[in-house]
């Protein structure tokens, strides 16, 4: 299991992305939709349409790295925000999103608006 502190950012695609996407593919979308670079931090998620399986890319000190899983039952939570605006999403038990836990609290995710 991946152990992820509360405190950093995970930026959350709106939008379903192919998960033949690789590195070059996901850092595409970082770099033209969410107008950021994976190299300043942060967790960059993307969830298939079947919403089963994830990518998270990020920053790992000297490359770009990828953690994937694939739910073998249920679906993850793919929220989306009320505004236009680029939002971070915070995730205040990102240790059980990445199981695939649904949240029954509301204040379990939020967004942040990055403007």
């Amino acid at each position: 299991m991946i152990s992820i502190s509360p405190l950093i950012k995970i930026y959350l695609h709106r939008e379903p992305v192919d998960m033949r996407k690789s590195y070059d593919g996901l850092f595409g979308i970082v770099k033209n939709d969410l107008a950021m670079d994976v190299r300043n931090g942060g967790l960059f998620m993307f969830i298939n349409l079947r919403r089963n399986r994830v990518k998270v890319m990020y920053w790992d000190k000297d490359g770009i790295a990828i953690w994937q899983k694939r739910l073998e039952r249920g679906t993850l939570q793919h929220p989306q925000p009320s505004s236009d605006a680029k939002a971070s999403l915070n995730i205040k038990r990102p240790d059980l999103y990445f199981l695939g836990v649904d949240f029954v609290i509301p204040l379990a995710m939020e967004f942040i608006s990055l403007d």
